[in-house]
């Protein structure tokens, strides 16, 4: 039987990205106060609740690439927890003169948890927060939108949205390539090396066709005169609307809310109230 690639993803259930269809921007402002507040609390229970909330919203926002993010971030979470309670806990050397003698294992202490849940919820909070911010909205878009709102030079804004764009083409053009190498019958007996080393036998063709794909940019790039005027017509208009300004508004509130709940716990800002 002649082994074949399993067939391409069918497109991704419309979640809240194309639901709501916010501004790129809208989502990026909306964040800013939870990482501040997460960032300067002195207590790791405003990050944990934020990422309590936060982490279940990024399968809603996109499914397929927010179920992605959010092992991620399960893993990444847990990872640095115990990474950081390991690194924060110190073996207690014997009163002995025996050099011999090896110092007990390090157990984890209450007070190395706290530490290394106090960061773990920090940093988990923030990536989670710009996750949501960054699945509620199209890479291409935050960049269009960074050029509209902002100001942003157009020539770095085109160059971003071109790289962007070689992504998807060379993964369609690696699928056409491990297709031409399974019709051809170049394939490993060994089950467990097979797709490692189809993998590598495509890197070559890969990267040549890399390099096709980057000349026929840069000479469409030529052709119509890339960098000659300060701006160009977008494809897709971004404009702010009563959405956007919606979801700022919600933002400051819960943000308030959550300020106001923990402001006993004490911030970097202001005087520790523990």
């Amino acid at each position: 039987m002649t082994p074949v690639l399993a067939p391409p993803q069918p497109p991704a259930p419309l979640g809240l990205h194309s639901l709501l269809g916010f501004d790129p921007l809208s989502p990026l402002l909306a964040i800013i106060p939870f990482i501040a507040i997460v960032g300067t609390s002195l207590s790791w229970h405003p990050g944990a609740l934020v990422l309590l909330l936060v982490a279940p919203m990024l399968p809603l926002a996109q499914a397929r690439r927010g179920s992605a993010s959010l092992l991620g971030l399960a893993v990444f979470v847990l990872l640095l927890t115990v990474g950081i309670a390991a690194a924060s806990s110190a073996p207690t050397i014997p009163l002995t003169d025996d050099p011999s003698a090896l110092p007990p294992l390090p157990w984890f202490t209450a007070e190395q948890w706290n530490i290394a849940f106090n960061t773990s919820a920090r940093i988990g909070a923030i990536i989670a927060l710009l996750l949501s911010a960054g699945l509620l909205s199209a890479p291409e878009d935050t960049v269009r939108a960074f050029v509209i709102h902002l100001k942003m030079p157009n020539r770095i804004g085109q160059a971003g949205i071109t790289a962007l764009g070689f992504l998807p083409a060379l993964r369609r053009e690696h699928r056409s390539i491990l297709e031409a190498h399974l019709l051809r019958g170049s394939r490993l007996d060994l089950p467990l090396l097979e797709t490692p080393v189809r993998w590598a036998r495509s890197a070559p063709a890969l990267i040549a066709a890399a390099v096709r794909r980057a000349e026929r940019t840069a000479m469409s790039m030529d052709a119509r005169a890339f960098g000659a005027f300060p701006t160009r017509t977008e494809r897709s208009a971004l404009s702010w609307r009563p959405r956007d300004t919606a979801l700022i508004l919600l933002a400051l509130l819960l943000a308030a809310v959550l300020l106001h709940q923990s402001w006993d716990t004490g911030f970097a800002l202001t005087p520790n109230r523990l």
